[in-house]
């Protein structure tokens, strides 16, 4: 018994075996295949990574030395900022008025729209 399987069973195998679990793509499989085969035949310049690691050499990562007068303006800021709260917030006195509203949501909002069966 010989271990060869003719062309036709072939490709009934590898058309068999390339079905998407989606079903059928209309192609867009082969255009897919296509194009990984056309990006892996793209021939890359070998001297990229080296310019693009030159280049970023070129920088002085030397790290930026913020002056104490700044830091000491923006926790000023904040110590203002939160005081100024403080002082607006002492300005509210006395005693509140609570008034109690009764609303009817049901004529807010026109909720028939959702309950109707007939527009499903």
């Amino acid at each position: 018994m010989e271990n060869r399987i003719n062309s036709k069973t072939a490709k009934t195998i590898i058309s068999h075996t390339k079905k998407s679990p989606l079903g059928d793509l209309g192609g867009l499989d082969d255009h897919i295949d296509n194009f990984i085969r056309k990006d892996k035949q793209e021939q890359v310049n070998p001297y990229l990574a080296t310019r693009v690691l030159a280049k970023l050499e070129e920088y002085d990562e030397t790290a930026v030395i913020v002056p104490i007068w700044k830091k000491v303006a923006v926790v000023a800021s904040f110590a203002l900022v939160i005081a100024a709260g403080f002082k607006l917030g002492s300005f509210a006195q006395g005693e509140k008025e609570y008034i109690s509203i009764n609303i009817n949501d049901a004529q807010l909002e026109n909720l028939n729209f959702y309950t109707f069966i007939d527009h499903e």
